[in-house]
């Protein structure tokens, strides 16, 4: 099987350097927005949502996703998966990203693309397991700390206990008024005794 692709086209160079990570060439499956179908109805390849784990892969864009073509779609090699849901991709007829290098007086240029809508990722054989799910691109159970699968930990219910600390605050502030309230009726009334006394010592005198 030879590549099938013109020269200088997106398609061209991800079914090239596929062939080249792994002796695979892309199936004859025409522009890169059909190229998840056509995977799907080909023996052997995978399709996923997410980047497989530990094999090459060919990253698929629909139309208008993430600066895709809006009519013929997008495909690239990923060449990092990053772990904080972005790939790194190296590209064909790009116009945008840093060159990697040239093909024949074409530049190939490096991406940073996101999971999500719109975003597919192919591998052939049964190798890779996607990297955050099964090969639909799922999973099930919450991962916890100690890598098994299960509920999440309750939350903490950190508002009933701002509320519990701001009712004791206010009961402070109304206690420490209070005392601050009589300890200066004391001082105001030691204060008019001693006045008193001092006017009745001058009369005397």
């Amino acid at each position: 099987m030879a590549n099938l692709y013109p020269f200088g086209q997106c398609t061209w160079w991800a079914s090239e350097y596929y062939h080249q990570l792994t002796g695979q060439y892309a199936g004859a499956w025409g522009n890169a927005a059909d190229w998840v179908t056509g995977a799907r109805n080909t023996p052997g390849w995978n399709v996923s949502s997410t980047p497989p784990a530990g094999v090459p892969s060919i990253m698929v864009l629909q139309p208008g996703t993430q600066g895709a073509d809006p009519t013929y779609g997008h495909v690239a090699i990923v060449t990092k998966v990053n772990g904080n849901g972005t790939v790194s991709t190296s590209n064909m007829n790009v116009d945008i990203g840093p060159i990697l290098q040239y093909v024949s007086g074409v530049p190939i240029r490096s991406a940073t693309i996101s999971e999500g809508p719109g975003v597919s990722f192919l591998w052939y054989g049964n190798a890779g397991a996607a990297s955050s799910g099964t090969p639909g691109g799922t999973s099930t159970g919450t991962s916890t700390p100690g890598g098994t699968s299960g509920a999440p930990a309750p939350a903490i219910d950190l508002t009933s206990w701002g509320h519990k600390i701001g009712i004791f605050t206010v009961a402070l502030v109304f206690v420490a008024l209070g005392a601050y309230l009589v300890f200066q009726k004391q001082i105001n009334s030691a204060v008019k005794s001693g006045v008193e006394t001092a006017g009745k010592v001058a009369i005397a005198a």
